[in-house]
């Protein structure tokens, strides 16, 4: 029987879900500019990382049940391989419809580019590529947490021993590939394949996420260091953006972030209310997570058509901000009216969740 988690920590980890979704979405709007460097590409990384915790924390609750990995493999072939391969048909179609307008508007033939031409490009568009993210590429992490699903024996074996013992396992896992990246350089398609389908990111985080729920490790923070280990995560970033004091190259300044990474994801969570937000509003994370990139390249179009929501007119900070936020809204609008109008299809489509 799946061991029961508290109602304030299942609130929590409702609420942290929808916090990193938002995040992913910020990760994705293509406007240089200063809030980009301190959110998209610093305070959003923790987004992805703490989603492999929180999946290999669920599973964690199933791993003494009799038969737990058939049954667990089946209800992920619903919540992870059934989106992908809806939201991928979803990416061809919607490219397709924009090469079509485009056609007949006489504007955006480049789109055509964008349709697959050949069974390399089909085998990239539908994941099968192990070397290069899908299509729509947020998919990635859904292929590569059911490869952790599928693999959960071999990663849990180690962990099923002490605390002491698994705490070591995946501290040293923790060091060993971040030196490895950190320090080697790998070529693009192995770099790929370990970042983007044998995620060792993946590997790392979905290991301690089954480790907390596998002993019933609770962490906790008090409140203060959570708000200052915060502070300093963001005077970092902000000063990589603004290129200020540290001279670090682009590597050393991702080295050093996903060093932090840990703690900053252990920050927020701490900061993070127990208290339950809207379930209609928290029950849009996975859709946010689906649609965001969709409804980006919809805006970025858009935007490029009205010369008011241009970043000369607008500022980069505040165009990237602007993106975002409608990027979420727009996901938000379109999952609460799917599921109310349609929810069978809605239940297919973000896997039943």
């Amino acid at each position: 029987m799946q061991a029961s988690i508290p109602q304030s920590l299942s609130h929590k980890l409702a609420n942290m879900g929808f916090l990193c979704a938002c995040l992913v979405a910020f990760i994705h709007v293509q406007v240089p500019s200063a809030l980009k460097c301190v959110i998209g590409s610093g305070v959003a990384l923790l987004a992805v990382p703490f989603f492999f915790v929180a999946s290999g924390y669920f599973l964690g609750g199933h791993l003494q049940e009799r038969d737990w990995y058939r049954t667990e493999l089946s209800k992920r072939v619903r919540s992870l391989l059934i989106p992908f391969l809806s939201w991928t048909m979803v990416k061809v179609f919607y490219v397709f419809t924009i090469l079509l307008l485009g056609i007949c508007l006489h504007v955006g033939t480049q789109k055509l580019q964008a349709m697959p031409t050949s069974v390399s490009d089909w085998c990239m568009t539908f994941g099968l590529d192990p070397f290069q993210m899908p299509r729509l590429q947020p998919l990635w992490f859904l292929r590569a947490l059911f490869i952790l699903c599928l693999l959960s024996p071999l990663l849990i074996w180690p962990l099923r021993q002490s605390r002491r013992a698994a705490f070591l396992w995946i501290l040293g896992l923790w060091c060993a590939w971040w030196g490895c990246s950190s320090f080697v350089s790998f070529s693009p398609p192995w770099r790929n394949f370990l970042l983007y389908t044998l995620s060792m990111d993946g590997v790392v985080y979905f290991s301690a996420g089954c480790c907390l729920r596998l002993h019933r490790v609770t962490l906790r923070m008090p409140r203060s260091l959570a708000w200052s280990s915060l502070l300093i995560v963001l005077l970092l970033v902000f000063d990589f953006a603004t290129k200020n004091h540290l001279a670090l190259s682009f590597n050393g300044r991702q080295s050093l972030l996903r060093l932090l990474l840990p703690l900053l994801i252990l920050s927020v969570w701490t900061l993070v209310p127990v208290r339950g937000w809207p379930k209609w509003l928290t029950s849009t994370a996975f859709p946010i997570f689906l649609v965001h990139m969709l409804l980006l390249s919809a805006l970025d179009n858009l935007f490029a058509l009205i010369p008011l929501l241009s970043p000369a007119q607008l500022g980069a900070n505040l165009d990237y901000l602007l993106r975002g936020l409608l990027a979420i809204l727009l996901s938000i609008i379109f999952a609460v009216l799917l599921r109310k109008l349609f929810p069978r299809t809605a239940a297919f489509l973000f896997g039943g969740r």
